[in-house]
């Protein structure tokens, strides 16, 4: 059952300037090709002409006008009525994207959040290009965590995001680290570890150059196969390879007193004797889509940016209080069931499992500990 603060992933928008074949919640490509506006999903797509005068910002000022005309984005009254809905709960909000830099509207609901919850409840997810042209540090004063990917030191590795993501993350990071500093914003690099940075030559690389950029902490993940990565598998690693990483990582920490590293929920039943039951799916975590439906787990969507499954939504929080979506006896019946996979990460043991629906979460078919079961 729900125990304690609750954290709440809010996807405030899913406009973004890279298209990642990763991405897990499909996020709208936002690009010019041609003197044409291109909106690029697997859900959506659109073109327009773009006005020779029209500047960067007013690019993703025009897309998410367009997508909310087609009802897949909020309007800033949408998102306040959101705020108000939650107001009087026990939460924290990392708000993601997309990058929710890139809608200027965002920076009044940030700043809303932070005053109802505190700022030391706020955390903000972003790319390097929301950094440059998003005005990140009028964010800092009302935000406790930063955080941002940084997955390849190459920027060639096409199979995950597309070329120079990585390195404008950093540039972009680099650019703001004295900032987050002077205001006490703890800042962390989300590493999705996958075939392509499991090797320890890219293990050492990846860590020395986060620290050298004063990165607080890193926090080591799965890689889902999920959104827009929903058919691949070419990232499903053995639990001897994730060990070895995380070890690895565990131990450039102590070599270097570099940044701290985390572990996410979903590999941390790697270590049974320190964390048998990890798993925070509907315990200590929810997600909050672009449109405002609430849904049992950020890593929970199908290939267009749905919700893997109907049964995981529990209502829209434009209309609902939250108090009053957290409180139905659907939700809690499935969390209740946590405890009958132990361990498992609830969305692969689903994805294994497919055939036995909602039924699915609850089976004991993580890939990644099916040896241990």
């Amino acid at each position: 059952m729900i125990e304690g603060k609750l954290g709440i992933i809010w996807t405030l928008d899913r406009i973004c300037k890279w298209q990642c074949n990763y991405c897990c919640v499909d996020a709208f490509g936002v690009k010019i090709q041609d003197r044409n506006l291109q909106i690029t999903s697997n859900r959506f797509n659109h073109t327009e002409k773009q006005p020779k005068s029209r500047q960067s910002q007013d690019i993703f000022r025009r897309a998410n006008q367009i997508l909310q005309d087609q009802g897949l984005a909020l309007t800033l009254t949408e998102k306040m009525k959101i705020l108000d809905n939650l107001q009087g709960a026990n939460i924290e909000i990392g708000f993601s994207g997309g990058d929710p830099l890139l809608v200027q509207d965002n920076f009044q609901v940030i700043r809303r959040a932070s005053d109802l919850f505190g700022r030391s409840n706020i955390g903000l997810t972003v790319t390097g290009i929301g950094i440059k042209l998003g005005k990140v540090e009028n964010y800092l004063e009302h935000i406790a965590q930063l955080e941002f990917t940084y997955d390849s030191p190459v920027d060639d590795d096409e199979n995950h995001q597309q070329p120079g993501y990585n390195r404008t993350n950093l540039e972009g990071f680099g650019s703001i680290v004295d900032a987050c500093k002077k205001e006490q914003v703890v800042t962390q690099a989300l590493i999705p570890i996958s075939n392509t940075n499991k090797d320890p030559n890219t293990v050492d690389l990846l860590y020395s150059t986060l620290r050298q950029s004063r990165v607080d902490k890193v926090y080591l993940m799965r890689t889902f196969p999920v959104g827009r990565g929903s058919h691949s598998q070419t990232d499903i690693l053995q639990a001897d390879d994730y060990r070895r990483v995380i070890q690895q990582y565990k131990q450039l920490q102590i070599q270097t007193s570099g940044p701290e590293v985390n572990v996410m929920c979903a590999l941390r039943a790697l270590y049974p004797d320190t964390d048998p039951d990890p798993c925070t799916f509907l315990r200590s975590t929810i997600d909050l889509t672009s449109t405002g439906d609430l849904i049992a787990d950020a890593f929970a969507y199908g290939p267009t940016g749905e919700p893997l499954l109907p049964e995981l939504v529990f209502g829209n929080l434009r209309k609902d209080k939250f108090a009053d979506l957290i409180s139905q006896d659907r939700l809690h019946r499935l969390a209740d069931r946590i405890g009958e996979n132990p361990g498992h990460c609830k969305v692969f043991a689903y994805l294994s499992n497919r055939s036995a629906g909602i039924d699915g979460f609850f089976t004991r078919t993580d890939p990644l500990y099916m040896d241990q079961s």
